[in-house]
């Protein structure tokens, strides 16, 4: 059934043709959902059984997937009359108020009491997060594993360069069974993405102009959707934007340690381990640092993030590591998939004469769960 209707997918994230107004039946969902692949893409492919006497019927995706295409086909052992197409109409038309589905349906149209079959083309998404990078320098995690760069993420990645004029410069990390490969860093123009397979990390860093600001987003997508090397795309690959979940206000509050450096650490509570979660930085982070000879109000440097526990008692490096000691910094979020634990570091005070750990009583943050 998959091979015949192939012929009648649309091409993906095309314009959505006219559809009749009178397309109002539902089909019932038929078992089973199989995977297949279109244009190199993992797609899931529903079919939906329309019963007899319903002229327009329709089929789904789920809420978390995009509709990317279908088609329509005779229940098997059924005779189109002589004379009668059995396909009148193939489109997405808009639904609303479907509990549990997307609000597009791939819309099948029959003359004649026939049962019949719609099948959806649907890929899965997640939501979208932004950066903003403005200056060079710094590295900052986009995506993680939560048990670190040893454990690859069961997902694929895009991540997408649209504001600025200069390109943003990406690593990826990738698990094998004998060691963790660090990718050379990638030079990510503007207008462009970078398709990424199941890393276990994703940083990214303004390293090509000082006074300059770069944007963009990046985007999680079902596994097998990209192919095993990164590979820069075009930006009208990606999925349509879709709002992120809602995110809760957390505080990590400081204790003082009892060693010089660091100065104190912050836990972030009462996250679950295993769960994915999307932890995200506003301008105001932490309670505000005297802004002296124009250095920032809230260095992100000085206050770096860390997903072991063993780390949370271990000086902080006068030279970050940033792959292990992750800076933070306002306008940008990170991913953590199978979340294990998460903390901060507050430098101690013989860092540079602006830097006042005392201050920093504790990171202020918004978390959302993630698919």
């Amino acid at each position: 059934m998959i091979v015949r209707f192939f012929a009648a997918i649309i091409a993906l994230f095309s314009m959505f043709p006219q559809t009749p107004a009178n397309a109002q039946s539902p089909g019932s969902q038929e078992a089973p959902v199989s995977t297949d692949y279109v244009s190199g893409k993992a797609v899931t492919v529903r079919s939906w059984l329309c019963a007899e006497g319903v002229n327009d019927c329709y089929g789904f995706c789920e809420r978390d997937e995009a509709l990317i295409g279908g088609g329509c086909d005779l229940e098997k052992g059924q005779i189109a009359p002589p004379g009668l197409p059995i396909v009148l109409f193939n489109s997405k038309i808009k639904i609303s108020q479907i509990p549990g589905f997307s609000k597009l349906a791939y819309v099948c149209g029959y003359t004649g009491n026939a049962k019949h079959h719609v099948q959806t083309v649907c890929m899965k998404y997640f939501p979208r997060a932004g950066w903003s990078l403005s200056g060079a320098g710094d590295l900052f995690a986009l995506a993680q594993s939560g048990p670190g760069l040893k454990t690859n993420i069961d997902l694929d990645f895009i991540v997408c360069n649209d504001k600025g004029s200069v390109p943003a410069t990406v690593r990826i990390f990738h698990a094998t069974d004998k060691d963790t490969k660090a990718f050379d860093p990638i030079q990510l123009p503007m207008g462009k993405c970078l398709a990424a397979s199941q890393p276990s990390a994703i940083f990214i860093s303004n390293n090509n102009g000082q006074d300059s600001t770069i944007s963009g987003f990046y985007q999680a997508f079902q596994k097998g959707t990209f192919s095993s090397e990164p590979a820069i795309v075009d930006l009208n690959l990606s999925n349509p934007d879709q709002p992120p979940p809602p995110g809760t206000y957390v505080e990590a509050n400081c204790v003082k340690t009892t060693t010089p450096n660091p100065f104190s650490n912050c836990v972030i509570p009462n996250l679950i381990k295993g769960m994915n979660y999307r932890i995200c930085f506003d301008d105001k982070y932490t309670p505000p640092q005297p802004k002296v000879q124009d250095h920032p109000s809230y260095p992100g440097t000085y206050t770096p993030m860390v997903l072991t526990p063993e780390l949370m008692s271990v000086p902080v490096p006068p030279s970050t590591p940033e792959f292990t000691w992750t800076p933070i910094k306002a306008n940008i979020c990170r991913d953590i998939y199978n979340f294990q634990f998460a903390g901060f570091l507050v430098a101690p005070t013989n860092s540079p004469d602006y830097w006042q750990p005392e201050l920093v009583t504790k990171i202020m943050m918004t978390i959302q769960t993630l698919p």
